[in-house]
């Protein structure tokens, strides 16, 4: 998901300091901010070891809108790839049952999707854990996105979206973007790519990826 902006601050919680990553929102109309709000304060209710935890969202006195989440300290499945390669079946499968746990869990619990699952959103820290980060978070930038025509992530895009079949992020649409990521960590790119977001869309809706030798 394209980010809102973000800010670091250190606060103090009951059991001790914590950092959180503190974003402002002030680019979007007040129904996206109102249907973000929404979505943050139902992805607040899901704690998931492999899911980046929101804190809270509000407006401040002054109309500043804000969503503090758990600062991960790592680097995204993206900048992992472009930095080492594509992962090996091992690792690949480790990543595949931590996010799948994660997805099982949001929708078991809340319904929830995620609605823009890509590398960039998969987050890994330090000692391997993965983290799946904007859950729900993300459905609420696509539909705000759709309004304009844009498709939040054309790489990872369902052909059920590109095609307008259907109008809103959900489970399937989250399925295929799952599969797609899983593609690119396990192969080292996505499994259409064009230098055209138009090229994108009509190979995700009339080919087939290419199965590596």
């Amino acid at each position: 998901m394209p980010s809102p902006g973000g800010r670091l601050f250190s606060f103090s919680v009951p059991d001790g300091a914590q950092t959180c990553k503190l974003c402002f929102l002030s680019t979007f109309s007040p129904g996206f901010v109102e249907s973000f709000f929404h979505e943050a304060h139902v992805a607040a209710n899901l704690t998931h070891p492999n899911i980046v935890q929101a804190y809270a969202a509000g407006t401040t006195e002054d109309g500043i809108n804000y969503f503090a989440m758990e600062l991960v300290e790592g680097e995204s499945l993206d900048a992992k790839l472009r930095r080492t390669g594509p992962l090996a079946p091992v690792p690949a499968v480790e990543v595949a049952l931590q996010l799948a746990g994660a997805l099982e869990y949001a929708w078991n619990t809340r319904r929830m999707c995620h609605g823009d699952i890509k590398p960039d959103n998969i987050l890994v820290t330090h000692d391997g854990t993965v983290k799946l980060a904007d859950l729900g978070l993300a459905r609420s930038m696509y539909e705000e996105s759709a309004k304009r025509d844009v498709m939040v992530t054309p790489l990872y895009a369902a052909p059920e979206l590109i095609s307008g079949k259907q109008t809103s992020a959900g489970l399937r649409s989250d399925m295929y973007s799952f599969g797609a990521a899983l593609y690119h960590i396990t192969v080292g790119h996505p499994p259409f790519e064009s230098g055209k977001v138009e090229e994108i869309y009509r190979r995700h809706l009339t080919e087939t990826p290419v199965v590596p030798a």
